[in-house]
């Protein structure tokens, strides 16, 4: 992704917080996970950013482009969030319950 300037809304990494839903309990995401996004990653993927006047920058395009791929689709989620009653129990669970655990 090249950035372009007449189409890009340019981001400093601390005004990208305000601009991402709140987590559970009301909090929003903190600063120094936005940095860490764009050090280190998650799951390989880093949130594009250029450096401007010595700061660094991203756009609203990169950070939809860095949470989209980790967004589960519904057949995903589906599959793996079903309840643990919805399925046949495993050889270990059957051993535990035959033992009484």
């Amino acid at each position: 992704m090249d950035l372009d300037l007449k189409r890009d809304t340019l981001l400093s990494l601390r005004e990208v917080p305000g601009h991402l839903p709140r987590l559970q309990g009301q909090r929003k995401v903190h600063t120094s996970t936005v940095f860490r996004w764009a050090q280190r990653g998650v799951a390989g993927r880093k949130l594009r950013t250029w450096r401007l006047g010595g700061r660094r920058i991203t756009t609203i395009r990169a950070l939809e482009e860095f949470i989209q791929p980790a967004t589960f689709d519904d057949e995903h989620f589906a599959r793996h969030a079903s309840p643990r009653h919805d399925r046949e129990p495993t050889e270990v669970e059957t051993a535990l319950a035959k033992e009484g655990f």
